[in-house]
């Protein structure tokens, strides 16, 4: 059985590590997670409008509200099961709400075994470990008497009725693993694939240094404003910020949202060809996003003054050459 768990953490190393956590010991033979990891709110929200999840992990501090994801997702989801974190910033209003919410609150900084027996068990996947701890003790009576001694054996005694020949049993099937889909990204660790839902991905330290070279020349461009490359899931992987305070999460979930809402809507309206480029020109400044491959995208933010003519050009080509890096992961 398959089980789908959103993981929302802003550190990707946490988020990771709650993921390889659970992957690495299944809960049973025949149950596998399939784990999305996002690094936001607007994220976690993208990707719940997507698919359906059984339970989702996210700390009660993320910027945007923990709680308030907590209940958007609620909304949209009744049966979502929810374990939060909290730290030294967790506030006494936080872990009341989450109350009324029904969640389960841990430690951020939770052991592994722990997460995985408080994840089984709010999945009810641990029916045998809560039987085994609400049984009686014995009785000190019971636990003071000595055994029963062995009845004495008689040398005369009628023969044993004939017993069965016994048949060997097959052996047990070896416990099923869970399909592996690695986790990518500058953003994200790269150095151990994790699994998460799709795309499949894997991406190594060379690929990301290649693509980081091709955003910071594509930045170094007059009147180049931003530039990130993300994943369809709102996940970003690599991004140049001459801005300086740009919410790098959010802009790829929102980024994800709108390519997939234009790619769904030409689909309603019969196109056979994907949309590969949306040009949206705003006060002061134009934002270009464009498809990278099948799983990816590149969204690029100029000012005013600089021609959509040649951002076009800068986005095709960058996206091209972004192709070439990964080769047949961007077919």
């Amino acid at each position: 059985m398959e089980y789908r768990l959103l993981v929302v953490d802003e550190e990707p190393a946490v988020r990771s590590r709650y993921a390889e956590t659970l992957i690495a010991v299944p809960p049973a033979p025949d149950v596998a997670y399939t784990i999305v990891t996002v690094g936001s709110v607007a994220a976690a929200q993208l990707q719940a409008t997507r698919q359906r999840f059984d339970l989702m992990i996210a700390s009660l501090n993320l910027s945007g509200g923990g709680v308030e994801l907590s209940y958007r997702l609620k909304d949209l989801y009744p049966g979502l099961r929810l374990l939060l974190l909290r730290d030294q910033n967790t506030n006494a209003a936080q872990l009341k709400l989450a109350a009324k919410l029904g969640a389960r609150v841990i430690e951020r900084s939770v052991e592994g075994e722990h997460l995985r027996t408080v994840v089984a068990d709010l999945l009810g996947l641990a029916p045998a470990a809560r039987s085994t701890s609400l049984q009686p003790p014995p009785s000190m009576k019971q636990a003071l008497q000595p055994p029963p001694p062995p009845p004495p054996v008689r040398k005369v005694q009628a023969p044993p009725p004939a017993q069965p020949p016994m048949r060997s049993l097959p052996a047990a099937p070896s416990p099923a693993k869970p399909p592996s889909t690695p986790n990518y990204g500058a953003e994200r660790n790269v150095s151990r694939p994790i699994t998460i839902a799709p795309p499949q991905v894997i991406l190594s330290p060379s690929q990301i240094e290649a693509l980081r070279n091709d955003l910071a020349e594509l930045g170094r461009q007059k009147g180049v404003r931003f530039a990130i490359l993300a994943d369809l899931n709102g996940q970003s992987i690599i991004h140049w910020d001459g801005m300086g305070n740009v919410d790098i999460h959010a802009v790829a979930a929102l980024a994800a949202g709108d390519l997939v809402a234009t790619l769904e809507i030409g689909q309603m309206m019969g196109s056979q060809r994907g949309c590969n480029l949306i040009v949206q020109e705003h006060e002061g400044q134009s934002v270009l996003v464009s498809r990278v491959g099948v799983e990816m995208l590149l969204l690029l933010a100029t000012d005013q003054e600089v021609s959509l003519g040649w951002s076009r050009l800068a986005v095709r080509r960058t996206a091209d050459h972004i192709a070439g890096v990964i080769g047949v992961l961007a077919a």
